[in-house]
């Protein structure tokens, strides 16, 4: 399992289809889902629910710092890291919810590159794995990119139940 930290629908389609042109010789998508994210629609409500399923919903919010400390921050951003969640172990990349804390490019080029960059990074690891090995990639929620300036895009908002935001992909490779 392959957690993309802010992955919402329309970038994990990105990714999909850039897969597809770099590793469709080594590996297939055998299946496509379309997952709904829980309200608020931030990284740490989504890891307690996967952790502790409906009985999640009861707990207490976390406080903002709290939710920085989940993403990695640096260099490492790009490094896909083993976490425990709950009873399973499995892989997070923080790369797209760390460049989405910042203004960035228009939206297409915007999307383009966390695509690219996302895409680059799985295809690495696909490499490293034994044959016949099912990898399940998804996303926990989606963001909203406002414009910023005349040729940019602000920073992500996240946590809301806008369609961008609650809608996000699950693949299987």
């Amino acid at each position: 399992l392959l957690l993309i930290d802010s992955m919402r629908y329309d970038l994990g389609r990105l990714v999909a289809d850039r897969l597809h042109e770099r590793i469709g010789q080594r590996a297939v998508c055998v299946d496509e889902t379309l997952l709904w994210s829980a309200l608020p629609t931030l990284t740490p409500t989504q890891l307690r629910l996967l952790a502790r399923g409906p009985r999640g919903l009861k707990e207490r919010l976390q406080t903002e710092e709290e939710q920085h400390a989940l993403v990695q921050r640096g260099r490492s951003i790009t490094t896909l890291r083993r976490i425990r969640i709950g009873p399973r172990h499995l892989l997070k990349l923080d790369v797209v919810e760390a460049r989405l804390r910042e203004a960035g490019p228009a939206y297409p080029e915007r999307m383009a590159g966390l695509s690219n960059e996302v895409t680059s990074i799985v295809e690495r690891f696909i490499e490293t794995l034994a044959p016949r090995t099912l990898l399940t990639i998804f996303g926990d929620h989606g963001f909203r990119l406002a414009p910023g300036t005349v040729h940019g895009t602000a920073a992500a908002h996240q946590g809301g139940a806008s369609p961008e935001e609650v809608l996000v992909p699950c693949q299987s490779w």
